[in-house]
């Protein structure tokens, strides 16, 4: 039987929903090597009584947001093929500028757009911190509220034809975003409920929303921490943004900007052009990450 194309818009282990011709429908992959996430684009086949599909083989990915495990170094593939990710903060609970950091320069080394969310404007609506320090690099801030509706048509104006990953910690409302933007979000979840045979563990699952114009929205878990994959041959400087221009003036072409002679990156902090919190994240970044290489996924 001929394979068709499917896009995975929900996924949880080894199960899932995928859309196909304007109709979604539950999955399972073909043999246990092949790891199926939320975005990705796949080719699947009709299996003779069941009603969910075969995935057979996945599309070449254009990009994939991965984490490591903080101990096994273990990798995770998060999602695939996506152009933007957006980090969700607000006042409570406090934002985490490390964990900030970390989305920013997942966003960077994967070559997509990054954003952030300031939640709960009906709280606090004066942005500080982090997340205004991230906004002075560039990086688009929105201020919303789900409680008002405050922002909640510049967030649909930012996510407008972009595949964006919605990420934060646990409590910053981002549920409460999804629901006051999509109509229908608890038919989503419930069709990855029956795909997996149980409603118990679908909070730990990837879910992609859709809407006019061009909007795909892919909802992760709230976490504690986030350790990026930055695979060997990528450049963790590459993740911060305001490196990018001094780290091409350093003596040294393979500079770390740790304790190298002639160093710009470390020149920009020392006057004050470079965050010495936000080099500070980097270094604790670049020795976390130097304590292993990232192992792939099994």
């Amino acid at each position: 039987m001929k394979d068709r194309p499917g896009l995975v818009v929900a996924a949880h282990g080894r199960r899932g929903v995928l859309e196909a011709d304007g109709r979604r429908h539950p999955f399972i992959p073909k043999g246990r090597g092949l790891r199926v996430v939320c975005g990705d684009r796949v080719r699947f086949e009709a299996r003779a009584g069941s009603e969910a599909l075969l995935v057979t083989a996945i599309e070449p990915r254009s990009n994939a947001l991965a984490r490591l495990h903080a101990r096994t170094r273990r990798e995770e593939v998060i999602a695939a093929n996506i152009s933007q990710l957006i980090a969700v903060c607000a006042p409570q609970p406090e934002p985490d500028p490390f964990l900030l950091d970390r989305y920013a320069c997942a966003a960077e080394v994967l070559g997509c757009r990054f954003a952030l969310v300031w939640n709960k404007g009906d709280l606090e609506r004066q942005v500080a911190g982090s997340p205004a320090e991230l906004a002075a690099l560039g990086y688009p801030l929105l201020v919303t509220s789900t409680l008002t509706g405050d922002g909640l048509d510049e967030l649909a104006g930012q996510l407008a034809g972009q595949t964006t990953v919605l990420a934060g910690q646990s409590g910053v409302g981002k549920s409460s975003l999804v629901n006051a933007l999509f109509a229908g979000t608890d038919a989503a979840v419930g069709e990855l409920s029956a795909a997996t045979a149980t409603g118990t563990h679908t909070t730990t699952a990837v879910v992609m929303y859709s809407r006019e114009p061009g909007i795909r929205l892919l909802d992760t878990p709230g976490v504690r921490q986030f350790l990026p994959s930055v695979r060997s041959g990528q450049r963790l400087d590459r993740g911060f943004r305001e490196m990018h221009g001094p780290a091409a003036d350093c003596r040294f072409s393979n500079c770390r900007h740790t304790h190298e002679p002639g160093c710009a990156v470390r020149a920009g902090v020392a006057a004050g052009s470079i965050s010495a919190r936000r080099y500070a994240s980097y270094c604790q970044l670049l020795a976390t990450l130097d304590d292993g290489e990232p192992r792939p996924a099994r």
